[in-house]
């Protein structure tokens, strides 16, 4: 099956029918990965969306490749492509036990809190952090400081998403 081409739009029903396709196939959803992480314009963002979909659909297929989605955040520059992915993360972090994959994405969750990094990496980082603050509460002050600032310069969403945090938080 030609994903590539399958891939012609980015609408949800497309892509849930292709997550469908994937359905329980590991080589199909190493193809997926693999579009994901080749950079192609407009694929790779359709793409890691059907990943997206395909590991709501089959965690195995996260547990099985959340190093290698990990460690493709420091090579991916599509955006699109890191929001998508790291839904996925925020969805099945309970799930990573491996702490230096832990380490590894509190750095990058850390860094794409940056004013400067669109909204939705932001969000979600956020939440990851939250997530690992329970098993990490040395995290909590750098944590508290990046949300208080937020209260300052961020979004309606992500002023709001911070006092949810802050009052969990405390």
């Amino acid at each position: 099956m030609n994903f590539q081409e399958i891939l012609v739009d980015s609408s949800r029903k497309l892509i849930e029918i292709v997550a469908n396709e994937v359905g329980n196939d590991e080589c199909r959803f190493r193809e997926i990965l693999n579009l994901s992480f080749a950079e192609i314009k407009q694929i790779s963002n359709r793409a890691s969306r059907v990943a997206y979909f395909s590991c709501l659909q089959n965690p195995v297929f996260f547990q099985k490749y959340s190093s290698e989605i990990i460690n493709h955040f420091y090579t991916i520059k599509d955006k699109s492509v890191i929001r998508n992915l790291l839904g996925i993360v925020y969805e099945y972090i309970e799930n990573i036990s491996d702490e230096e994959q832990q380490g590894k994405i509190v750095d990058l969750c850390f860094n794409w809190l940056n004013p400067k990094e669109p909204i939705a990496l932001r969000y979600y980082s956020m939440k990851i952090i939250f997530c690992l603050t329970k098993k990490y509460p040395e995290l909590i002050p750098e944590f508290a400081a990046i949300l208080e600032n937020t209260l300052i310069d961020g979004s309606t969403g992500l002023k709001n998403q911070s006092n949810k945090l802050l009052r969990k938080l405390h």
